[in-house]
């Protein structure tokens, strides 16, 4: 997102209005996805819709905090509510 935000934002927007719920929700997105496997009862993990393809269950945490800070150089400081 910081090298590119006029590519990555749309498709981040993208994203989000085509899969909805089942890729972004409470925590953010997801870990992954993958729209071509719709397979239902063929995977280990995750969940499968027929027709929007394969989501996982977990949440990747472990990157969001450098995610916000470049975030907030690209749209300005991040108010704290202070």
């Amino acid at each position: 997102m910081p090298f590119a935000p006029e590519f990555t934002i749309p498709a981040l927007l993208a994203m989000r209005e085509t899969y909805g719920t089942k890729l972004f929700s409470t925590y953010g997105f997801l870990d992954a996805f993958n729209p071509t496997f719709t397979a239902s009862g063929q995977q280990e993990a995750g969940t499968v819709d027929p027709i929007a393809g394969w989501f996982d269950v977990d949440y990747l945490g472990i990157d969001q905090g450098p995610i916000l800070a470049r975030w907030s150089r690209t749209i300005g400081p991040i108010s704290c509510g202070a």
